[in-house]
């Protein structure tokens, strides 16, 4: 199962004196998210991409938000960027029931909060693993749309850190500090970040009124007990104070609110012998957030084994997890899940491996659910790869839909089935791109009835689509990459095509990176085409959106003055373009014609990194 990596590194001009800046392009890097153990992106059966830490780093993202925005496939609608976490949108495939992982372990918790935002210091990252597409019988429920898997990086010999210092539009400051260090079997990391972000004024010169002051601690305590076992514990806190305004119609209603994220998290890698590898996580974590009166609190503490063995030609996984969510936001509701998943990649033939997985899942509130999953890969040549796979999920419904204000106790868990169909092809040394397509079938949807003012189950909804992505190194020191994505989510009792017109029926992302040996500039391009908003419901107000079309470019570049000291700088949107991300213009909303959450306009950031 196991793939050698095809890397394509460019050519420097013979300059004299060392490299400040590696160029190194992957084309085809090993994954881990899809298949729970280690296969070249070429080879997984499913639609997987991956980012680096490298491309994190050179694009001086401000959160994890932007991060996402450049990938295919996936759709983001934030209120603001200091605003309400709760309120984020994240869409894979048109579906925002998404995992999220760290390390392979879930961080997700029963609300489905997800660390776009709030995840601010991203210099810990190695890599982002994308699976785009239903992966219940992996990783439970919730994972209907996909999985977003964020692994960090390993601490390396001797002592290294880093400081750095942002300065840009409306305010905007950042101020970092790590140090880490390896020796004798022992290693360890301390980080600190601080933000803030004031308002910000929109393309058409609306000033909207934001306040953001973010603090980010992290340590990392680890010791390499003998050459089969290395154990590991990690310290990650988050804490914000902000404030976002109310949409255009009520500029003036300011949202004040406050976060805290604590994370303590144990692991224990233990090599069983030479083909088989043990990984047990226990994990507790602190959800705080409470925004304009409203509260979710949440902790979390989870319990996850994961064994890998390679048996000749089956390279299996199995293991099991145990998650428990106390809501101290809706009375000190517990709900507990507990899990038993194994999965067998079996090499049956020459250039045929077949994938069938099990999971059974035992909720607290709903009782014992089994999802399957298969896939079936074909090698078709050196450079080609095919697979189908099959996919079912289902979704508990959360504490928030069964207790709260607006919570339903009649509520049933939502199920479904997934199909894929995928290619992918080494076109040439320097080329390489996939073309997936999925369809989705979901029961017993979970949604909010505007009716009764209470969430409820509606009938079904099935989604479709097609990706295409192409990844190339053009020669002179240029790596591009293209995607276009097709999305279609069928109308519902609950709301209107593509989720009321939230997700564009057409998307295009771009990115180009020129880079020499001292300095390194990188363009992206995302294209929203066809984002008209609830285009059939009678109480929608047009045009929903400024704007159901619109481009929006980010460029960054980095300058190397030395081996350890560089100048950075980045600008968002450009070409200045005018867009919202959410509406309020419908009736049944209390909202009037106009009334918006404008994206920020053209803005920059300027700084500097010194590293030793």
């Amino acid at each position: 199962m196991k793939a050698k990596t095809i890397l394509m590194a460019a050519v420097l001009a013979a300059v004299s004196g060392s490299a400040y800046a590696a160029v190194m392009y992957e084309l085809d890097p090993i994954t881990v998210t899809a298949t729970r153990t280690e296969v070249a992106l070429s080879q997984v059966p499913a639609n997987t991409s991956v980012v680096t830490g490298e491309a994190v780093e050179k694009r001086h993202y401000d959160d994890f938000s932007q991060v996402m925005r450049d990938e295919s496939s996936v759709y983001i609608a934030n209120y603001a960027e200091a605003g309400y976490m709760n309120s984020n949108s994240f869409y894979i495939n048109g579906n925002n029931d998404v995992i999220w992982l760290l390390d392979g372990v879930k961080i997700t918790n029963t609300n489905g909060n997800v660390p776009l935002t709030y995840m601010r210091d991203m210099t810990r990252i190695e890599r982002v693993e994308i699976l785009k597409g239903a992966a219940s019988a992996q990783y439970g429920a919730n994972a209907a749309g996909g999985v977003v898997n964020i692994i960090t990086k390993p601490i390396r010999d001797g002592v290294h850190g880093e400081l750095r210092a942002q300065t840009g539009s409306y305010g905007g400051r950042m101020y970092h500090a790590h140090v880490s260090g390896r020796e004798d079997g022992f290693y360890w990391r301390v980080g600190y970040q601080k933000d803030k972000v004031g308002d910000f004024t929109s393309a058409n010169g609306i000033r909207v009124p934001q306040r953001l002051s973010a603090d980010t601690y992290n340590v990392s305590l680890g010791k390499q007990v003998s050459d089969r076992s290395e154990i590991r514990a990690d310290y990650e806190r988050y804490s914000s104070d902000f404030m976002y305004a109310n949409h255009t119609g009520q500029p003036n209603d300011r949202r004040y609110g406050n976060d805290k994220i604590e994370t303590v998290r144990v692991k224990w890698d233990y090599d069983i012998d030479e083909n088989t590898k043990n990984s047990l996580t226990v994990m507790n974590r602190d959800y705080y957030t409470i925004a304009n009166n409203y509260t979710t609190d949440i902790t979390t503490r989870t319990i996850a084994d994961l064994v890998t063995a390679e048996r000749g030609k089956h390279s299996l996984a199995y293991g099991f997890d145990w998650a428990q969510d106390t809501v101290t936001s809706v009375g000190g509701r517990k709900l507990t899940n507990t899990a038993l998943f194994f999965q067998d990649g079996w090499e049956f033939a020459d250039g045929w491996t077949v994938t069938p997985g099990v999971r059974m899942d035992k909720h607290s509130t709903f009782g014992t659910h089994f999802t399957t999953n298969i896939s079936l890969a074909r090698k078709l040549s050196d450079r080609t790869h095919a697979y189908v796979s099959y996919n079912e999920y289902f979704i508990a419904p959360t504490a928030n839909h069964l207790y709260s204000d607006y919570g339903n106790l009649d509520m049933k868990p939502e199920t479904g089935k997934s199909w894929s169909v995928g290619v992918q092809h080494q076109f040439n040394r320097n080329m390489a791109g996939d073309i997936h397509a999925f369809r989705r079938h979901s029961k017993d949807k979970i949604g909010y009835d505007y009716s009764t003012g209470k969430y409820a189950n509606f009938d079904s909804e099935k989604a479709y689509g097609v990706n295409a992505n192409i990844r190339a190194y053009l020669g002179e020191n240029v790596f591009a990459k293209l995607g276009y994505t097709y999305t279609h989510v069928d109308e519902t009792p609950q709301r209107d095509t593509n989720v009321d017109g939230y997700i564009p029926k057409h998307a295009v992302v771009l990115g180009l990176s020129y880079e020499r040996e001292t300095f390194n500039v990188n363009l992206d391009v995302r294209g929203s085409i066809d984002r008209p908003g609830p285009v059939n419901r009678p109480d929608t107000f047009k045009p929903f959106f400024p704007k159901s079309t619109y481009w929006v470019t980010d460029i960054s570049a980095n300058y190397y003055v030395d081996e350890n000291f560089s100048v950075f700088g980045r600008v968002n949107n450009l070409f200045d373009v005018f867009y919202a991300e959410h509406s309020n213009a419908r009736g049944n909303w209390w909202g009037n014609p106009g009334e918006i959450w404008p994206a920020p306009g053209r803005n920059y950031r300027l700084g500097v990194s010194y590293k030793f």
